[in-house]
C-alpha cells in the first residue's frame, strides 16, 4: 500500500494499493494539520504529526487502536522517521531532531 496525508476541508489519512485501486479513508477525524507520516513495519503501526492538534499519533495499518504518543502545546510537527527502538521527529519551532522511545506509546 501507499499512505498519505490531506490537508483538504476535511483533513484525513489515507491509502490505496500501489495502482491508486481500492482507496480508502483509514483516519478521518481528530485531524487538522496532518504532516508528516511514517510506517513502522516492525510493529505493523503508522506514526503521523499534525501541527495543529500538537500531537503525535499511531493506529494499526487498518486505523485502529490509536493512541497519542506525544502531546506537546504549541509544538508545530512537521516530520517524523521510525526505527526498531524510537520515533525520530522535527518541529518547526525547535531547532533539534528529537528522538522519543516506541515503548512509552
Amino acid at each position: 500500500y501507499m499512505y498519505w496525508t490531506d490537508w483538504g476541508a476535511q483533513p484525513k489519512i489515507e491509502r490505496a494499493a500501489m495502482d491508486g485501486t481500492g482507496r480508502t479513508t483509514l483516519i478521518g477525524t481528530g485531524l487538522a494539520w496532518p504532516n508528516g507520516l511514517v510506517i513502522d513495519t516492525t510493529n505493523q503501526r503508522m506514526y503521523w504529526c499534525d501541527a495543529r492538534t500538537y500531537k503525535i499519533e499511531s493506529s494499526d495499518l487498518n486505523g485502529y487502536d490509536r493512541q497519542v504518543f506525544i502531546y506537546q502545546l504549541g509544538a508545530h510537527f512537521y516530520g517524523l522517521a521510525v526505527e526498531d527502538t524510537y520515533v525520530y521527529w522535527t518541529a518547526w519551532n525547535i531547532p533539534n531532531i528529537v528522538r522519543s522511545f516506541k515503548a512509552n506509546a
